[in-house]
């Protein structure tokens, strides 16, 4: 008894030790700058901004200090509305998390960088272990052209941008810039009706992975590897290249001049992503920095690039490069402008280029007007992939096939894999064939989050959330036919099962 009073009395005093520190109008500090200032935030602590817009510009060079084992979280309180219209700056901060927070530049004589992590010089110590979560960055409307971005990340280690909306921009130079940052993921993201790239990682940036995002009508582009920073914006020593061992996976890119550049990058891959409807170029492969001469080792691989280019598929390259470590492998090339044979390299050819497995036809997207990039089964993309490592999953988070995956960023219906071998046998569907219903019966490990059912094109006819391990699946009306139930469990697994309505 004495133990268990004991034990429970030190973990009063662990759970005690975290505070809550509360800003806003009326509350303990007005503005985070004077919590941090009096020192009043500690490892562990989570920060709540009270309801209202906070139009000072905050600027923390210090006191954020988080652990491993206990992050700092700044949040809005409650289900409080919180609006942040001016400049958040922050020069040394570790293991802090940023969720629910949104920023609104609609007043630009207000607002530079939405989020900005400035390293001031210190590469790699000052920021490290950051996670955006869940942020709003909305109406960035800058007064005149400038190099601002909603976030910019400099000199950063280890960082998440994740669940976040970059919506609607003037003037602004990127929607998340990433300047000699290392070790960061950018994750189920949205960019829309943004003037400039929506994401671009240069100045000696590394091991940045970019995935399951969405790109939509971004005037300068899609996303950028690489660039022309310039030695003196390097975080010295200045490596030997702009960009190494960037990943873009499993996105879609809609509209804009061009839906990837690589730039004196090395070392990075883009693989299965749907690009649709690009305006100027399909990709653009530029040699930009005479900083940074390595510029190679470079794959582009199971991506749809479907283009409205008055070039025909234009493919923007650098002359005087040795494409030779280049691969633009099984990519499927369309073009909505003009019938296509083959997609229009620079020159007519980039010398070297490894172009095998390329596919040239209509992909065939379920519905892409309705932003539905899913695949009919008549899509030459079904089954036509490289096999690869990485992406394991597609923009929904489904297996690609690990035998026959499909190119693109939405692996077909009919190919998707399963996650976890233990549950390839867990659930039955009976009776089947069957006029209307189907008995569904799950025996596996957790439950089932969700049943889709695809008709033979590919399209979505159906949708369930079951509520117990034994449910009935009505599917009165649809036509006869062989149909797809995609079922999601909540240990991460993929199984589908063949039915036949009769």
């Amino acid at each position: 008894m004495k133990k268990q009073l004991l034990l429970s009395f030190i973990l009063f005093i662990s759970i005690a030790g975290f505070s809550q520190i509360h800003i806003g109008n009326g509350q303990t500090y007005a503005n985070l700058s004077d919590a941090t200032t009096a020192k009043a935030i500690h490892a562990g602590d989570t920060v709540y901004l009270h309801a209202g817009t906070y139009t000072a510009g905050q600027w923390i060079p210090d006191t954020l200090m988080g652990t491993a084992s206990q992050w700092i979280t700044i949040r809005p309180y409650k289900n409080d509305s919180v609006s942040i219209t001016a400049q958040w700056t922050f020069q040394n901060l570790h293991y802090v998390k940023f969720y629910g927070l949104n920023w609104d530049g609609t007043d630009p004589t207000n607002i530079g960088h939405m989020l900005f992590f400035d390293y001031e010089y210190n590469c790699f110590t000052t920021l490290t272990h950051i996670i955006v979560d869940n942020c709003k960055f909305m109406n960035d409307n800058q007064a005149s052209s400038t190099s601002f971005e909603m976030i910019k990340f400099t000199g950063t280690d280890s960082f998440q941008v994740s669940n976040c909306l970059f919506k609607n921009s003037i003037n602004i130079a990127d929607g998340l810039s990433m300047n000699g940052c290392h070790n960061g993921t950018i994750t189920n993201c949205r960019f829309e009706n943004l003037n400039s790239w929506a994401g671009h990682c240069k100045g000696g940036s590394q091991n940045i992975t970019f995935q399951k995002s969405m790109i939509i009508n971004c005037a300068g582009g899609g996303f950028v590897m690489g660039g022309d920073t310039g030695g003196p914006y390097y975080c010295s020593p200045g490596p030997t290249y702009e960009a190494s061992y960037i990943h873009f996976y499993s996105n879609i890119v809609v509209g804009g001049p061009f839906g990837i550049r690589l730039g004196s990058c090395c070392y990075s891959d883009v693989v299965n992503n749907t690009c649709y409807n690009m305006t100027t170029f399909a990709v653009r492969v530029l040699m930009e920095s005479s900083n940074s001469p390595n510029f190679s080792n470079n794959s582009v691989i199971n991506n749809i690039i479907a283009s409205d280019d008055p070039y025909g598929c234009y493919i923007n390259a650098s002359g005087g490069v040795d494409y030779s470590t280049f691969y633009f492998q099984n990519n499927l090339y369309w073009d909505y402008s003009s019938v296509i044979t083959a997609p229009n390299f620079e020159g007519g050819s980039m010398t070297g280029l490894n172009v095998s497995g390329s596919v040239v036809g209509d992909p065939l997207f379920t519905n892409a007007a309705m932003s539905d990039f899913s695949l009919q089964s008549g899509s030459p993309a079904k089954g036509a992939g490289m096999i690869v490592s990485n992406p394991v999953s597609d923009y929904y988070g489904n297996n690609y096939n690990t035998a026959t995956p499909s190119i693109g960023a939405v692996e077909y219906a009919d190919l998707l894999s399963v996650k976890n071998a233990d549950d390839a046998y867990a659930v039955s569907i009976y009776p089947n064939p069957s006029a209307d219903d189907f008995t569904v019966s799950w025996q596996g490990v957790g439950s089932l989050n969700k049943v889709d059912v695809y008709n033979a094109n590919g399209q979505l006819v159906s949708s369930l959330v079951p509520s117990s391990y034994l449910f009935t699946l009505k599917l009165q009306g649809l036509a006869k036919g062989i149909y797809k139930a995609v079922c999601h469990t909540s240990g991460g697994s993929v199984l589908s099962r063949t039915l036949v309505m009769n």
